[in-house]
C-alpha cells in the first residue's frame, strides 16, 4: 500500500510539474509534498492532493529561486549572533519571507478547505 501511494505521489507530481509555469524541480516537489503530508495527517489521497495543490499555488506566485531564498532566510533567521544578522536584515530579505508566509496561508485556505 505504501509503495502504491508513494508511486502515485511521484506520478501526480511529475504530471503536475509539466503543467506549471514555474519550474520547481521534481525532487523539491516530492520532498515538499511528503513533508506536508506528514504534517497534515499522513499519507492518504486527501492530503496528497491538498499538499500538491499547496505547492502548485506557491509555484504560481513565486519563482523557484525566490522560493528557495525565502525558505533559506526563514530557516536561518533564528541563527544567533552576528552571523544570524544577515538573515534577519529586512533590507536584505526584501520582504520575501513575508511574501512566502502570505502565499502559504493563501494556499492553505485554497487547498485545505476541510480545515476551515
Amino acid at each position: 500500500m505504501k509503495f502504491s501511494l508513494s508511486f502515485s505521489i511521484i506520478a501526480c507530481l511529475i504530471t503536475s510539474a509539466g503543467v506549471q509555469a514555474n519550474d520547481f524541480p521534481t525532487r523539491e516537489r516530492v520532498e515538499y509534498v511528503l513533508k506536508c503530508m506528514s504534517e497534515h495527517g499522513g499519507q492518504n489521497y486527501n492530503t496528497l492532493y491538498a499538499c500538491a495543490c499547496t505547492l502548485d499555488t506557491i509555484a504560481s506566485h513565486m519563482s523557484y529561486d525566490e522560493y528557495t531564498a525565502a525558505v533559506t532566510y526563514t530557516n536561518l533567521r533564528r541563527t544567533p549572533g552576528e552571523r544570524g544578522g544577515l538573515f534577519r536584515d529586512r533590507e536584505r530579505t526584501g520582504g520575501i519571507i513575508t511574501s512566502l508566509a502570505e502565499t502559504r496561508k493563501d494556499a492553505e485556505r485554497r487547498c485545505f478547505p476541510m480545515k476551515q
